[in-house]
């Protein structure tokens, strides 16, 4: 996997003026509703922040936390670098994954079958039932919500957009995922070993929900040593101390949709898996 390191001083906000040529939109975001910047100089991608993503990102990334599933679950994580101000916007500060690639391909698929909270709108509570209901969401625990792979031979991308990804069924949501991850048997193997150490986690976890969060892969097709597994948006993630925010305040228990999703990723994978040569 790539290895570069970035060297910055992490502090948990700053104030900064926005200089041109430093920050940019990012080229190569496959979903979510915000737009992302890059900084160019530093390696980072910068997200609009929302209360309850940046208040998982504070703690996860506390060094006072004694829950050692939530520390193992760090290393799934982008690397987080706190908070900055631009222009008065404010933009959590994370690792850019594709920063240092060359033909970077990326998948980010919607995990679990809950993509709502119970403080939102109840029209907005309706569209994301019906949306999971009307995808692979609801069977699978998981649905496409983007996707892009460079095409050597156009010098450009094929795309999947949250659209399409919304409208497929199984099987079409199964031969895409082949699609994506045959071109980079290194993040096969990578991924399984990945999502298996996730199962254990999340398992651990009680109370704590990763609504609407995404697992994203991506790979260099340049260089098949390059790719990466990760864990995020975190906009609607919740725990039980934050009670109606989840569909049972009650339960106690790991987020089963999640895990859900998780099964049915391994198992494709272990499927795709097997037609590689050693």
């Amino acid at each position: 996997m790539d290895g570069t390191k970035i060297e910055l001083i992490n502090e948990t906000s700053q104030s900064i003026a926005q200089q041109p040529n430093q920050y940019a939109t990012h080229p190569h975001q496959v979903a979510g509703h915000g737009i992302l910047l890059q900084d160019n100089e530093r390696g980072l991608v910068l997200k609009p922040v929302m209360k309850a993503e940046f208040e998982f990102y504070e703690n996860i990334f506390s060094t006072t936390k004694e829950d050692e599933a939530l520390k193992r679950i760090k290393k799934y994580i982008p690397e987080y670098y706190g908070s900055v101000t631009i222009n008065g916007v404010k933009y959590l500060q994370l690792k850019n994954l594709t920063h240092s690639m060359k033909q970077p391909c990326v998948l980010d698929l919607k995990m679990g079958t809950q993509q709502h909270t119970n403080d939102m709108p109840k029209e907005k509570i309706k569209i994301a039932i019906r949306k999971c209901q009307q995808s692979t969401t609801a069977k699978l625990g998981v649905r496409i919500t983007g996707m892009k792979i460079y095409d050597p031979n156009t010098n450009g991308y094929t795309e999947l957009d949250r659209e399409e990804g919304r409208n497929i069924g199984e099987e079409i949501f199964l031969e895409q995922l082949g699609r994506f991850f045959l071109k980079c048997p290194g993040l096969v193997h990578q991924s399984l070993d990945d999502l298996r150490q996730l199962r254990e986690i999340i398992g651990q976890l009680r109370g704590l929900y990763f609504i609407s969060s995404s697992l994203l892969f991506g790979y260099d097709l340049a260089h098949s040593d390059r790719f990466f597994v990760k864990m995020i948006d975190f906009g609607h993630s919740c725990s039980l101390e934050q009670g109606t925010r989840i569909k049972d305040s009650s339960d106690a228990g790991p987020d089963v949709g999640y895990l859900l999703g998780l099964e049915s990723v391994i198992r494709q994978l272990e499927s795709i898996q097997s037609t590689l040569k050693v």
